[in-house]
């Protein structure tokens, strides 16, 4: 390229000033502006002719990548799954149920932040088999909570379309009605062939009757159920139906917030649960030895215990052969001992308690031959004295939950393998933490007792007092020993180390 030198330096230009130019200089420097002008016009046309090679290479650049991209490679099945996967690990609504793909439909209308929507938009394939992936579009939640009857519409619309892409799928189905019902119930329940899991809440009158309006057998495929009362102040219908005795592949049955008269309506197939929650339910004793006496396949179980369902003197004894989960809520120990007095669980491994307040145990309870976990667990953070009664009543643990006791009296026990021989983990209150280092010294010297592997110390989350050279010791030996337990294990590591 030819290089064009200007015949006068730009600062002798500059130091003229506003004085006319020397004609000389002048002469000399008008042609070289006409020179200079044609070069920077060749200078353009080149310039234009390198960006048109550059958006030409660019443009096959792009088309290459795109057609001989790795994922082009993978097989449909395969890309399928994978889109699957990116579906089901996006931030899901804290819904009840467990439905790896469930999806809020209302969020979708706000703002269509969905991986559905997102991925679909990658290329016609990708939205092809978004779109033919049945599995993608059978877990919905949608709540109506809107006085506006045109974004009702649209909301019914876009379920409508979601059931067509879910074609003959099984559906999990969660509604909640906060706003005026309508007409909705016919598209919300017409398709009842189709669902796995429902979930419906709050209930009222018109929605019941909706649910209840299909014939026998049309929700043969369902396997769970929930039905929450406990936001509703409407009186339900007393029609019995028999819709849910037709579902023989119903094992799982959460109850909230009913009575018996609510119970009427629903005729549940008892005899086949696996599972029964009644939460905040205030069911009497007659009606739950009823509901209890025809459950025995039930695995699992929530009840709750109130002051119309505690056992009278003529109580009939409740036998559940096979259940091996129970977690009751009481008003207070010698309540939740009186009622499992009068039932027989010889399969019983875990055992939940929740009480408002931990009086003293007057009444022990049966023994749990089977026993493997016992948790206590109290509406008060502070500290109460261990009720032994209990303890020994699930001997056989391996893992004992009291975040709100102390120990006491039973430490000796304990330390010398009388009393839960078997134990492995245990959580007690932090300001028991003195009486434990000797107690895990000598239950990890025996040949004849469980080691204890795992101390949890709950209760105020601070600097406790301890032997350093103990703590080392046991630690050395693979005695896990964390203040904040329940915190620590449920993920919220932040806070929970053993202050040292």
């Amino acid at each position: 390229m030819q290089t064009i030198e200007p015949p006068i330096s730009v600062e002798t230009v500059l130091s003229w000033g506003n004085e006319p130019a020397p004609i000389p200089e002048a002469l000399v420097t008008r042609p070289w502006i006409a020179v200079a002008e044609n070069e920077l016009g060749r200078i353009e046309h080149n310039i234009q002719a390198l960006e048109g090679r550059r958006a030409s290479l660019l443009h096959h650049i792009t088309a290459y990548r795109t057609v001989f991209a790795p994922h082009k490679r993978l097989p449909s099945e395969i890309l399928r799954h994978i889109i699957i996967l990116c579906v089901a690990l996006q931030p899901q609504p804290r819904l009840p149920g467990h439905g790896t793909l469930r999806v809020d439909l209302t969020k979708i209308l706000r703002d269509r932040s969905d991986a559905r929507f997102t991925l679909r938009q990658v290329c016609s394939k990708w939205r092809s088999i978004i779109l033919g992936t049945h599995e993608l579009w059978t877990d919905v939640h949608i709540y109506f909570g809107w006085r506006d009857r045109r974004e009702t519409r649209i909301l019914l619309r876009l379920f409508q379309t979601w059931l067509s892409l879910g074609g003959e799928h099984p559906l999990t189905l969660d509604v909640c009605i906060r706003g005026d019902y309508g007409d909705i119930g016919p598209v919300l329940f017409g398709c009842p062939h189709r669902l796995r899991s429902l979930t419906v809440s709050p209930l009222n009158a018109q929605c019941v009757q909706d649910l209840l309006a299909g014939r026998h057998g049309s929700m043969a495929h369902l396997e769970e159920l929930t039905l929450d009362n406990s936001g509703s102040s409407t009186s339900l219908p007393t029609k019995h139906s028999t819709i849910f005795l037709g579902s023989s592949h119903l094992r799982c049955t959460t109850l909230i917030g009913f009575s018996d008269e609510m119970l009427e309506p629903f005729g549940i197939p008892w005899a086949q649960l696996t599972q029964l929650n009644l939460e905040n339910s205030r069911i009497s004793r007659t009606r739950l030895v009823s509901m209890l006496s025809l459950s025995l396949a039930l695995t699992h179980a929530t009840l709750r215990i109130t002051s119309n369902n505690l056992p009278d003197p003529e109580s009939q004894v409740i036998i559940l052969p096979a259940l091996h989960s129970l977690k009751l809520y009481s008003p207070e120990l010698d309540s939740a001992s009186k009622f499992l007095r009068e039932m027989t669980l010889p399969e019983l491994q875990e055992l939940a308690l929740q009480c408002d307040d931990l009086s003293p145990a007057n009444i022990a309870p049966n023994p749990f031959p089977q026993m493997r976990r016992f948790s206590i667990q109290l509406s008060s953070t502070a500290a109460r004295k261990v009720p032994l009664p209990w303890l020994i009543a699930c001997n056989t643990a391996e893992e004992v939950i009291l975040p709100h006791c102390v120990l006491g009296d039973a430490v000796p026990l304990i330390s010398g393998g009388s009393l839960l021989p078997n134990l492995r983990i245990l959580v007690v209150h932090s300001r028991d933490f003195r009486n434990m280092l000797p107690m895990l010294k000598a239950r990890l010297a025996s040949r004849h007792h469980s080691t204890i592997a795992e101390l949890g110390l709950d209760g105020t989350v601070g600097r406790i007092p301890f032997d350093r050279n103990v703590v080392d010791d046991l630690m050395k030996a693979g005695v896990f020993i964390c203040q904040g337990y329940l915190a620590w294990r449920d993920g919220y590591r932040g806070q929970v180390v053993l202050a040292l």
